[in-house]
């Protein structure tokens, strides 16, 4: 590979742009081919302008002194190596002293077949120490992993401020990080990822962040690691930790985001987050545990957290004393726990600055009212919940209008209730119900979707949807639909009108099985036999103007009754008829829709 032909296009930018330029390079080898970098052409003169390189190679093996051929051109700060078989160190690697962050990973047994490409070192072992190294990233083998030697780790990194490992394993001597007293700070912010001139003892606004990161390695906290001193972000997935113990973090300052997902904990001590500086804490994560339940007062010191995840654990109750000081928090995930019902007061004391609530996949069968009071509340997620009629009720009836009404928000906030059990809307033409529903639905987009929602008898609903028109207020973002009945299925319930409602009705004349309604505003009567198993037409029938619905009823004739005169409607589909008579016929002549389709006629009387 001629290191010349890829800076050649570089001079037009040189023109345009006279700065440093950020540049990325990658190579990628197969079957682990080795790679040679040479200066065979002429090289390219850029005047003012000066390449910092990013350099990844995959798969490859390569020579660590042919590297020397980038220098004319700028400095390799960044170097990623990913499953490369084998680095040819040279001169102790002195070509990259300059490097400020290394990734590097080994080649393992899954995915390589030659075994003579598998090798449990890296090349950083063979070279002198990295001095103006910052960021580091190691990764082994799931099946054999790299043996992390802490003293040797600090020695070829004396001034390392980020580690990640990845597969690795730390019990066999002890580490703690960070192990040096300086930062690094950042001198140049539009050189990416790092760019470093000066150290410094005292971390001030321009100090790279320092992180500390483990996945998936072997460890025990107690024995192993010791974290002392500044660290900005701190992750530790994938491992196995039972027990969060209170002395893990307690000589760590300055922590920003901690991140303990995927750890099988179990049990958190009362003291498991108080450290030096706990107040700077902005996100604690905690998805993907075995937790059910947590110490009461363990989130007290954290006074400005403002994002919590518990979600994908095993919780069964949630207490608001647990949030009582996270009067900042912006974002709570509960999702995916076993919790059945929320606290009257869950998030009181977080209202003026909860922005997002995950509740989903939850057994809940009750709403958070506070939330709807909230004023700066985008997001409510209570998806493939257990949340039914009765659920709602305390928001229609006892939820307050004035503060909803208070908080008008620019954009609407979204209160996902999808794959619910909400069957009715339960509101009344007459209460308060009304005014709290059309506070809900002109400040919140109420999501029902999936919802077995019947609209039978849907009147006062339909009824507040025509009010809410006249006072020319908008109900054309009310996507709800029909679920039930059959003839409104998939319909919009903004768009049903007043005359397509029917209500249920007792009647002692209404036939065994059936299911009888009386339309809206009118004493036409239904009666609902569809889908059950009867032979013929039932003797008596309620007085009044009548509707039959007998499709698919199995019946095999229709003979007079002395109803008929009253049917104004009548649906015998899809069943074995195969004669009607005239007498049939004449009882029938008030009838204004007949349907036969479906059955063994082969003729009408005349």
């Amino acid at each position: 590979m001629d290191v010349n032909e890829i800076f050649k296009n570089l001079t037009k930018y040189e023109t345009a742009n006279k700065t440093n330029l950020y540049l990325s390079i990658t190579f990628l080898c197969f079957d682990y081919d080795v790679i040679h970098f040479l200066s065979a052409g002429s090289n390219v003169k850029f005047d003012e302008l000066y390449i910092f390189i990013d350099l990844s190679i995959t798969m490859c093996t390569l020579y660590i002194d042919e590297l020397a051929n980038f220098e004319q051109y700028g400095y390799i700060f960044s170097m990623s190596t990913d499953s490369v078989p084998y680095i040819h160190t040279g001169a102790y690697c002195s070509i990259l002293n300059n490097l400020t962050a290394l990734s590097t990973s080994l080649v393992c047994k899954e995915n390589s077949k030659n075994e003579t490409n598998l090798r449990n070192f890296f090349f950083w072992e063979e070279c002198d120490p990295f001095e103006q190294l910052a960021e580091l990233n190691l990764q082994g083998c799931r099946e054999n992993m790299y043996n992390i030697n802490g003293s040797f780790i600090q020695s070829k990194f004396p001034n390392l401020q980020r580690l990640g490992l990845k597969y690795t394993n730390l019990t066999l001597s002890e580490m703690t990080f960070p192990w040096t007293n300086e930062f690094f700070n950042i001198t140049d912010l539009h050189i990416k990822p790092l760019s470093f001139n000066k150290k410094s003892d005292v971390y001030g606004n321009f100090s790279l962040q320092r992180s500390f990161t483990i996945y998936d390695c072997i460890l025990n906290f107690s024995n192993d690691v010791t974290l002392v001193g500044y660290i900005f972000s701190i992750s530790i997935n994938n491992n196995k930790m039972p027990n969060l113990a209170d002395t893990i973090f307690m000589k760590v300052r300055g922590l920003t985001v901690l991140d303990l997902s995927n750890n099988d904990i179990s049990e958190v001590d009362k003291g498991a987050f108080i450290m030096q500086n706990t107040s700077m804490l902005v996100q604690l994560i905690l998805a993907n545990n075995n937790l059910t339940t947590l110490p009461l007062d363990v989130f007290d010191n954290l006074s400005n957290l403002l994002a919590l995840d518990l979600s994908s654990n095993r919780i069964t109750k949630v207490e608001q004393r647990y949030f009582k000081y996270l009067t900042k928090l912006e974002s709570l995930n509960l999702k995916h726990n076993s919790i059945k019902r929320l606290p009257y007061d869950f998030l009181a004391s977080q209202i003026n600055f909860i922005r997002e609530v995950f509740l989903a996949e939850n057994p809940l069968e009750n709403l958070p009212l506070n939330v709807f009071y909230a004023p700066n509340i985008q997001s409510v997620d209570m998806r493939h919940c257990r949340i039914n009629a009765s659920g709602l009720q305390p928001l229609l009836y006892n939820a307050s209008y004035s503060k909803m009404e208070k908080n008008k928000h620019m954009f609407l906030p979204t209160f996902y209730l999808s794959q619910n059990n909400i069957r009715k809307i339960p509101i009344s033409s007459n209460d308060s119900s009304v005014s709290n529903f059309v506070a809900v639905i002109t400040n919140f987009n109420l999501n029902l979707k999936g919802n077995p929602i019947d609209c039978t008898c849907l009147t006062p609903l339909i009824k507040v949807f025509e009010v809410m028109r006249e006072y020319k207020m908008s109900v054309d973002e009310i996507d709800w639909k029909c679920q039930y009945p059959s003839e409104l299925k998939g319909r919009l319930m903004a768009t049903i009108k007043l005359e397509e409602i029917y209500c249920p009705i007792y009647s002692h004349s209404c036939p065994r099985e059936c299911a009888c309604f009386q339309r809206y505003n009118t004493s036409k009567l239904i009666i609902d036999c569809r889908n059950i198993n009867m032979t013929s037409l039932p003797l008596v029938m309620p007085a009044g103007r009548l509707e039959l619905w007998f499709r698919n009823s199995s019946l095999l004739e229709i003979s007079p009754r002395d109803y008929m005169e009253n049917v104004t409607f009548l649906d015998v589909s899809h069943n074995k008829i195969n004669r009607i008579t005239a007498t049939t016929t004449k009882a029938l002549g008030n009838v204004s829709i007949l349907k036969l389709d479906h059955n063994n006629l082969t003729h009408l009387p005349e």
